[in-house]
């Protein structure tokens, strides 16, 4: 068991060792299982290891910089604007029944926005770090994000909390908190610019936004109501239709021949 325990231990923590243990690891797991051909750089591998250890205290060093309440406001203007237009298609729809449209309408008017960065910035305080021993600041940090979660137990859901830091380049949309997420990092040009029209922002991040939205009522999303439950409100004609119209979109695509 001593030997399991020593085993789990080095796998897990060879990348913040040495070169051999480093080089070890990324043979094994990047290139052979993986088919990575080179190793990042060291600096960006300490970069994302940092950024995944302190993401929100680097979150707010970056939005400090790189995102002003203007470019907030303006996008919570355009997330607005597409809800709407959103909500007319849903009216327009010529397979759907009523009480399905008016489900998919109130589900859409509960969406959550949450937009560059959190409300309240989690405290570090707890973690120790130091300039001895890269591994040991892994490992602290580690323990801190399990005392973290581990201390959310028996207490209600922190609807605040964001499952993404501000300095990544993505988006999500949550089916069980029925909430769409746009991190401060993919705010940025070519996707967002705030002194673009606004033609520009809806071809560009629109599209984001849009995306996101729809995944409210793809065939995942559209499993969970309004509150993020997993609960059909759906007429079973409807999702009978739904089928039906997912396919030609199959079947238009599968025409397709990739050169």
């Amino acid at each position: 068991m001593e030997n399991v325990f020593r085993w789990n231990l080095i796998n897990n923590t060879a990348q913040y060792l040495s070169a051999d243990f480093e080089n070890q690891n990324f043979e094994f797991y990047a290139k052979k299982l993986s088919g990575q051909k080179e190793m990042q750089p060291r600096w960006k591998r300490v970069l994302n290891t940092t950024s995944g250890a302190l993401g929100e205290a680097i979150g707010q060093v970056y939005v400090e910089k790189y995102f002003p309440a203007a470019a907030k406001e303006k996008m919570i203007v355009l997330v607005d604007n597409l809800k709407i237009a959103l909500s007319k298609r849903i009216d327009e729809l010529q397979w759907m029944t009523e009480p399905t449209k008016k489900a998919a309408k109130e589900k859409l008017a509960a969406f959550g926005v949450k937009v560059g960065y959190p409300d309240v910035w989690r405290d570090y305080s707890g973690l120790k770090v130091g300039r001895e021993s890269f591994v040991r600041n892994v490992l602290a940090s580690n323990e801190f994000g399990f005392r973290y979660n581990m201390d959310k137990v028996g207490k209600p859901v922190d609807k605040k909390e964001w499952g993404m830091t501000p300095q990544t380049v993505n988006a999500y949309y949550s089916p069980t908190r029925n909430e769409i997420v746009f991190p401060a990092a993919i705010l940025q040009p070519p996707f967002f610019n705030l002194d673009a029209d606004d033609a520009v922002n809806y071809g560009a991040i629109g599209v984001v936004i849009g995306h996101e939205m729809s995944h409210g009522f793809d065939d995942q999303g559209s499993q969970y109501d309004k509150d993020g439950n997993l609960k059909n409100w759906w007429a079973e004609e409807d999702v009978e239709k739904y089928k039906e119209q997912t396919q030609k979109l199959v079947d238009h695509f599968d025409g397709f021949v990739a050169v």
